[in-house]
This record gives structure tokens, sequence and C-alpha cells, in this order.
């Protein structure tokens, strides 16, 4: 009777490790749980069409602040070409922040990718310890 149950505790404990390894080298599964394409694709569409909603009502509100600015300066009894040439100012010292912005982000991501690559070689060839076989005549 032990030797029995014995036997079956092995048999139990051999299946579950060859379940366990089986699930191992199937990887990482999705964790969404979506196997249907259309689901998986309504989903994106859903948050795509949230994210273009977000970025209209970001537009609506950056003209009506324009406008607002614009409205005001005129009803202070300054011109319109005034505020046009004000305007452009700001713009352009805008679109140079921006472009500096984006140049030192760019430089930050090619020193990180160079100190990356840098770790990944190794230090040496691997051969300091060898000698060749000239050098052992």
């Amino acid at each position: 009777d032990i030797a029995e149950e014995a036997a079956l505790a092995a048999l139990a404990r051999d299946k579950r490790r060859s379940d366990e390894t089986a699930v191992a080298l199937r990887g990482p599964q999705p964790t969404t749980g979506e196997t249907d394409l259309d689901a998986f694709r309504a989903r994106v569409l859903a948050k795509s069409s949230k994210y273009t909603a977000q970025t209209r009502a970001y537009q609506r509100k950056a003209d009506s602040a324009q406008r607002s600015v614009r409205l005001n300066w005129l009803r202070s009894g300054q011109s319109a070409e005034q505020f046009d040439s004000f305007a452009d100012t700001w713009q352009q010292e805008l679109r140079r922040a921006e472009a500096e912005a984006m140049s030192g982000a760019e430089a930050r991501e090619e020193e990180e990718e160079a100190e990356a690559e840098a770790e990944e070689k190794p230090s040496g060839s691997g051969c300091e310890g060898l000698v060749s076989m000239e050098e052992m005549d």
C-alpha cells in the first residue's frame, strides 16, 4: 500500500513538473486574453478615437485662447499689425525653443545608446592569457 502511494505521488510530481516545464517553454502569454482579432481592433480603435478627441479638444482650447488674446489686444486700442508682429516674434521663439529641446533630447538618446553599446561590448578579446604557437618556440 505504501509503495503504491509513493509511486502514485512520484508520478503526480513528474507530471506536474513536466506541465510546468511545458508552460515555461511556451513563453509569456498575452495578458489581455484577447485571441479575437476583431476585439483587438475594436479596442485599438477606441483608444485611437479617444486620443483624437483629446487632441481636438486641446486644439479648440488653443484656438479659443489665441482669439481671446487677439480680441483683448484690439480692444485695448492697439493695431492688428502690431499684434501680428508681436505674435510672430513669440512663435519664432517658441519654434526655436522646441528645436533646442528636440536636439537636446536627440543628443541624450545618442549618449544613452552609446553607453548601452559600451556596456554590451566585452572589455577584451578573451584571449589575453593565450600565447601564440610562435611564442612557444
